[in-house]
């Protein structure tokens, strides 16, 4: 599937290359002029001539069409030293803004309308990638939710073509995402789109058909999911496995806070039968760990924009003109200094109510990783207690170590969500 996916988006960037002398013509001399026109800080917001052009895209932001997209991939990254040096608030497009305080989360998105499984991997002594294996349980569970039969990924031991389909359209999604700006481009960039691009999407719809047709046949006393089955399909899947293999990563990287959670759900159960959803919910070096995960490992690191509405509204104690693109970067306050001590590194102890007083000025409240208001994430019950029930049922059964390939996983780029690299373990049946 890897390959498959890095070989369409390779051909893809290939083609979008052969235009770039057409994209340039808007970022030579033009882009330079506006560089001594337009700021790209936003403290004060002037909304004088960077309102008035699209041409301020072809200067090198993170919303740009040149240099081949790659800043696209990176904007997480990009946009914390953007905020480390300018503030709180960045422009960075004529009627786009970015923030990360608190106040501004609030203004933007508040306040609206089997054993013999286990003993086979342990003892088979292998390598194997426990971020996609993490992928496999999570599309199964959400496929069964949301359409009453599993995808087969984990009795397959590979990904469902549906779910191949899901992570090649989200990446060229973000790919397509300049030519908001510069639409005249579409019909030329459409053009160079493979073929196999355009069957795996049109194949992803009759699927998607097929299994709600077969979904409404069903008669069933579970709740039905249907009119959000591709928000959970992705949203209770792909964010949950990699908020797992970041849990996973981060904890074998920290071998103190390993210790403290195998003691903490080894120490509370005496079966594995024995763990389930409730008894999970009060654990709290657990849901410490699983917190301080998704705040050092956001599943959409980027942005999540909205229009400010007819009125104009104030974010973050300042007045923004109506129309104006808003948005919370979530990687960036979350790896704020001014916001959580030592925001590089992994620490589950902030989270605890006995912390260590290090912790204490930590500004917990900016931590919104299943965003705010009427469209945060639907399935963020679901998402905690699937991550609750699978970290502690693989923390029971086996004792893990990082293998040294994979040190440095965390740094990775994003398409919406991270493209996550391979993590790969050795597993052991636990001591």
């Amino acid at each position: 599937m890897k390959g498959v996916s890095e070989g369409i988006l390779r051909i893809i960037l290939k083609k979008v290359s052969e235009i770039r002398g057409f994209a340039y013509l808007f970022q030579s001399e033009a882009s330079k002029y506006l560089r001594r026109m337009v700021s790209f800080s936003t403290c004060s917001v002037d909304w004088g001539l960077s309102k008035m052009t699209t041409l301020y895209y072809c200067v090198p932001t993170v919303d740009c069409l040149p240099h081949e997209f790659f800043v696209l991939t990176e904007t997480h990254y990009k946009l914390k030293e953007l905020h480390d040096k300018y503030g709180n608030v960045v422009r960075t497009g004529p009627t786009s803004l970015v923030y990360r305080s608190p106040q501004a989360w609030t203004d933007i998105y508040g306040h609206r309308k089997s054993n013999r499984l286990r003993d086979e991997i342990a003892s088979s002594r292998e390598t194997l990638d426990i971020a996609r294996w993490y992928n496999f349980t999570t599309f199964d569970l959400i496929g069964d939710l949301a359409f009453g039969e599993l995808f087969n990924c984990l009795h397959d031991k590979t990904y469902h073509p549906w779910v191949e389909a899901v992570f090649v359209s989200t990446k060229v999604g973000v790919l397509r995402r300049p030519l908001n700006v510069y639409p005249f481009l579409v019909p030329v960039v459409n053009f160079f789109i493979p073929r196999r691009m355009a069957e795996m999407r049109e194949n992803h719809l009759k699927m998607s058909a097929e299994k709600l047709r077969r979904r409404l046949a069903v008669k069933t006393d579970c709740p039905d999911f249907i009119t959000n089955a591709s928000i959970l399909i992705l949203g209770g899947s792909e964010t949950t496995a990699g908020l797992l293999a970041a849990l996973t990563y981060y904890m074998l990287s920290t071998p103190a806070a390993y210790k403290k959670l195998s003691d903490e759900i080894r120490g509370s159960f005496r079966s594995y039968e024995d763990i389930d959803f409730q008894g999970l919910r009060h654990f709290p070096y657990l849901n410490a760990a699983l917190e301080e995960s998704l705040r050092i490992y956001p599943p959409a690191p980027g942005t999540l924009p909205r229009i400010v509405p007819k009125g104009g509204a104030f974010i973050d104690g300042e007045f923004i003109p109506e129309g104006v693109s808003v948005s919370g970067a979530h990687y960036s306050a979350y790896h704020a200094e001014c916001y959580f001590r030592d925001a590089d590194s992994f620490s589950p102890d902030r989270w605890l109510d006995s912390r260590d007083t290090r912790f204490e000025k930590d500004c917990r409240g900016v931590l919104q990783p299943f965003s705010l208001g009427l469209r945060d994430c639907v399935g963020r019950n679901l998402a905690h207690a699937e991550m609750r029930l699978i970290a502690a049922k693989i923390i029971w059964s086996f004792d893990i170590v990082l293998e040294e390939s994979s040190n440095g996983w965390n740094i990775q780029k994003s398409y919406t969500i991270w493209e996550r690299k391979p993590l790969f373990v050795k597993l052991s049946l636990a001591q």
